[in-house]
């Protein structure tokens, strides 16, 4: 049998359209007379049915799905008996032609019925019933696929309710051994902490030793920072003449000179120390309260501990933040002091240089008076700048040591917070005492709340899902998708009108003059009811009643359960 584009049955049954050339369609829609058109309206009318048959059978998936509803599964059907008609058909079209080419039948002899016009109403009749029980078919195999998906969820809610009764009973039983072990805590309070393990005599010795190293590293950068009073470099080399008096002790001397010279430098350098060391001591002792202090040391303290253990992050980092912050300033100034010293050299040199040429000016004028002036101050401007020489090449030598020295401090500070650290001696009493077992209990309880929370919404999911495959399935049970049957009656009924019109436009004759096409077509359709239900299956009220108590079930256990939660909120 021949195969046929849409395009050419569209060009053949519209009268008027040009037949494209080297078409499928050439075979049929092109007429037998040049400048003739043989197309009949009835037979353009069907025509179009059966392009758009045709279209509708080149559908990629007419198959329903599962959730497909009414028109999902008559949609299909239709899509089926579109391409079955179809193919009916365009055998008609052939066999018009096959008759058509033998000049059959003959116009002048009336047979009561043609053999291929039987065979005709044979295969439309067969095709108006096969569509009837795929129709029938369809829904009763939708039906019966939703209440097996309703008892699949069924089956999960039984198992859900199941698992949540279980749950319930464990939750219940875990809930009175938690008021038994609490009728049966003692009171009292508890006692925790750690002891310290640095005496406090070696600690106060090692802290006043560091503060005393750090500030004998440090001072001289503050001395050579902080601006200077007139003469007060002369009292200074006064003081220093004057140690040498005392021999071996003449470097203490220096060192005391050194400190009370100065009260306001070193007050500020004793501050610097001092914070430093508290900074580092804090730090210490946040460290210990974080390490020391464990839960598993003392369960039944386990809120007091936790209570004081997450208050050492802010001083541990503070401290170290502090700390970092004030040796970084130290590093700093030991950069600034050479260049301080430096500026200070070349003032007291151009001092000196001043003072030798007003005295040679005045040599030279013979002023005796400006000569006396010049060689008084010109001494002091030399010890001066003999003293900046001296701080210079100190200055010079610190900055060369500046990363030593920046280790030195980063050691000072580490020493003093671990003098902290092991010093640190804490004892803690405390009302809130905590059973572990009572803990284990608890965080048991609430595990077993969030299961049962979890299968809840299991089952509301599953009960909602089952109650939507049982009403999907009386739906379907109460339609009737066969009403409207007769309009594909009507369509099958066109088989034979269009078997002799086809047969008639190739022969180029009237169908009305042809005896044997004036018999009227009987096609004997099978009776159908519309209104005939389909049969209830057993399953669906057994499902829908088995769903209904399984409702009541939970709502019978969900009533406990809300009265326990409003003991707890009360």
């Amino acid at each position: 049998m021949r195969i046929f584009s849409l395009r050419g049955l569209r060009s053949f049954f519209r009268p008027g359209e040009p037949v494209p050339a080297g078409s499928d369609s050439a075979g049929v829609g092109a007429t037998t007379r040049p400048g003739r058109s043989r197309a009949r309206p009835g037979a353009a009318r069907r025509g179009e049915r059966a392009a758009a048959a045709l279209e509708a059978a080149a559908d990629p998936d007419p198959r329903p799905s599962a959730d497909a509803g009414l028109h999902g599964l008559a949609r299909s059907t239709d899509l089926w008996f579109a391409a079955e008609l179809s193919v009916l058909e365009r055998h008609a079209c052939d066999q018009a032609a096959a008759w058509a080419a033998a000049g059959l039948p003959r116009p002048d002899v009336a047979d009561e019925a043609l053999s291929i016009e039987i065979a005709l109403e044979k295969r439309c009749a067969e095709l108006f019933r096969r569509w009837a029980e795929r129709v029938r078919n369809a829904v009763d195999d939708a039906v019966h696929d939703a209440l097996g998906r309703a008892g699949n969820e069924l089956i999960a809610f039984r198992s859900h309710l199941a698992e949540l009764r279980r749950t319930l009973r464990e939750t219940a039983l875990a809930e009175r051994e938690l008021e038994r072990v609490r009728s049966e805590r003692p009171g009292g309070e508890v006692t925790f902490g750690f002891p310290r393990l640095l005496p406090p005599a070696w600690f106060w010795t090692m802290i006043v030793l560091l503060m005393i190293v750090d500030l004998v590293a440090n001072i001289p950068i503050f001395h050579e920072l902080v601006p200077h009073e007139a003469n007060e470099e002369l009292l200074w080399q006064e003081l220093t003449a004057r140690s040498e008096r005392y021999g071996l002790w003449a470097g203490a001397y220096r060192v005391a000179a050194r400190l009370l010279f100065a009260p306001d430098i070193t007050l500020l350098a004793l501050g610097v120390v001092a914070f430093l060391v508290f900074s580092a001591h804090v730090t210490g002792e946040a460290l210990r309260q974080r390490i020391a202090l464990r839960e598993e040391d003392s369960p039944v303290a386990r809120i007091g501990i936790r209570s004081h253990r997450r208050q050492w992050a802010l001083p541990a980092v503070g401290g170290a933040v502090a700390a970092a912050m004030v040796i970084t300033f130290l590093f700093v100034s030991r950069i600034i002091v050479a260049e301080a010293a430096r500026d200070r050299y070349d003032d007291a040199v151009a001092q000196v240089t001043r003072l030798e040429g007003d005295l040679a000016r005045a040599r030279a004028a013979a002023d005796l008076d400006a000569i006396t002036e010049v060689e008084t101050a010109l001494p002091t401007a030399r010890a001066v700048l003999a003293d900046r020489e001296r701080k210079l090449e100190y200055a010079t030598g610190i900055a060369a040591m500046n990363r030593p020295i920046l280790i030195l401090n980063l050691v000072l500070a580490l020493a003093a917070a671990l003098a902290s650290y092991l010093a640190k001696e804490t004892r803690i009493t405390d009302g809130r005492r905590e059973d572990p077992g009572e803990r284990a209990i608890v965080e048991r309880i609430a595990s077993l709340r969030v299961r049962a929370r979890h299968e809840r919404d299991a089952i509301r999911a599953a009960g909602e899902r089952a109650a939507a495959s049982l009403a999907r399935a009386q739906r379907l049970l109460d339609a009737r998708p066969l009403r409207g049957w007769e309009a594909k009656a009507e369509r099958l009924r066109g088989v034979i009108p269009l078997f002799r019109a086809e047969n008639a436009r190739l022969r180029g004759v009237d169908p009305a003059n042809i005896a044997a096409f004036r018999r009227e077509p009987t096609t004997p359709f099978p009776t159908i009811d519309p209104e005939m239900p389909f049969p209830v299956p057993d399953d669906l009220p057994r499902r829908a009643a088995e769903l209904e108590r399984l409702e009541a079930e939970l709502a019978a256990l969900d009533v406990p359960a809300a009265e326990a939660g409003e003991r707890e909120a009360a």
